[in-house]
């Protein structure tokens, strides 16, 4: 609690009674003179009485009893539960069109046993969103905008008080209503349905859902146009269901890149491979990619090489590099006959011819030809001649 603020309620803790045309309006006009006061209420229990009308106990937030100490709890944290009576009473008029607000007489009932709120924020009952800031949360959700890009936009435009994890919850409420019941995977196989995306599932035999294969018209379309070159990879860590995410990407005659497709795997099995290409192949309406670029998952490769037998099977340039340098450079052959002046450019040669020869820019290093051209000689005779070596290493990645 901060120092500086009270540490003790004033004489007009208790809120005037009154009457109200709702129960709602009531409990909002008494958390509104409470919050400036350091605490909040909450509905706590109702009874009905023999004539009907509805009698209901407005308690401090901090009502309930603290944890006991000889239970062990799961989660290690401390508590705001101190068993403070303080509480008012609300009853419901004869022919329910009003509530009434009135003290108890009980003298516990009008006091606190805790000191005062620094900060109303500590209290879930100011921090809940009027109907505004939920609906401009629903909209801002739909729309795909961060949470964090919310609570920023709240932050600017509204007084709330709503924490991070508020807006969080109210984004999950969002969420689920938009499934109407559905699971998020169903959910999203059926909104991609309405917005017109070609999509396909794979159901195992529970009836399970376990692969989705998906891609937008106008991709589809480009790509009968742009057929020549495929890049397949996996995205992980994009959803809680630890579904990788396989990225199908081509790239046009401008060497610009575009989303062909994407999937939803259970895995990143051969069967998943072979299942996803079978059909992105089908999307192909005149003529099957001549180059097929993968990394270094072997399941990628022997699915391309079996869906698609006649295009030419490439490694990513990075994958590549990163085999070259970790598996092959020990190998390498390190003479030189360079003065000691010359010493530190000799060792720092492999690195340097390594990055030249994936490059094919041997031109440009700045050793004399002949040096260079023995070093070039060596490595090519280790790398290039040795399969097995360079084969070995990109297995063991």
């Amino acid at each position: 609690m901060n120092s500086r603020g009270p540490t003790t309620f004033g004489d007009d803790a208790l809120p005037p009674e009154g009457t109200y045309e709702s129960r709602e309006s009531l409990l909002s006009a008494i958390n509104s003179w409470a919050k400036p006061r350091g605490y909040a209420f909450t509905t706590g229990k109702s009874t009905k009485t023999p004539n009907g009308r509805v009698k209901i106990v407005f308690a401090c937030d901090r009502n309930k009893l603290p944890p006991s100490t000889f239970i062990e709890r799961k989660r290690h944290t401390c508590s705001r539960r101190a068993g403070c009576k303080f509480s008012v009473l609300a009853k419901q008029s004869l022919d329910g069109s009003t509530w009434a607000l009135r003290h108890r007489p009980d003298k516990e009932c009008a006091q606190h046993n805790h000191p005062p709120s620094s900060d109303a924020s500590v209290h879930p009952a100011h921090r809940q969103l009027n109907e505004r800031d939920a609906a401009v949360i629903s909209n801002l959700t739909t729309a795909g905008t961060a949470p964090r890009d919310i609570r920023t936009y709240l932050h600017n435009n509204s007084d709330t008080l709503a924490t991070q994890q508020d807006v969080y919850n109210r984004i999950a409420a969002t969420r689920r209503d938009l499934r109407e019941g559905q699971s998020s995977i169903q959910a999203l196989v059926d909104q991609l349905r309405e917005e017109g995306f070609w999509c396909e599932v794979r159901l195992d035999s529970d009836h399970r859902l376990t692969a989705i294969f998906f891609a937008h018209p106008d991709s589809v379309a480009y790509l009968q146009y742009n057929p020549d070159v495929l890049l397949l990879d996996c995205t992980y860590k994009t959803n809680k269901h630890a579904m990788p995410l396989l990225d199908m990407v081509g790239v046009d005659s401008c060497q610009r890149s575009f989303c062909i497709a994407f999937a939803f795997l259970s895995g990143e099995s051969e069967v998943d491979y072979l299942w996803t290409l079978h059909h992105l192949k089908s999307l192909y309406q005149h003529e099957l990619p001549s180059v097929v670029l993968t990394d270094r998952c072997l399941a990628a490769i022997n699915a391309t090489a079996t869906l698609f037998p006649a295009s030419k099977a490439l490694l990513c340039l990075w994958h590549v590099n990163k085999a070259v340098l970790q598996y092959c450079q020990p190998d390498f052959v390190q003479k030189s006959s360079q003065p000691s002046g010359g010493a530190d450019r000799a060792r720092d040669a492999p690195e340097e011819v390594q990055k030249g020869i994936i490059r094919a820019g041997l031109e440009r290093h700045l050793y004399p030809f002949e040096p260079r051209q023995k070093q070039v000689d060596a490595i090519w005779h280790l790398v290039f001649r040795r399969e097995d070596l360079l084969l070995a290493a990109l297995l063991r990645l």
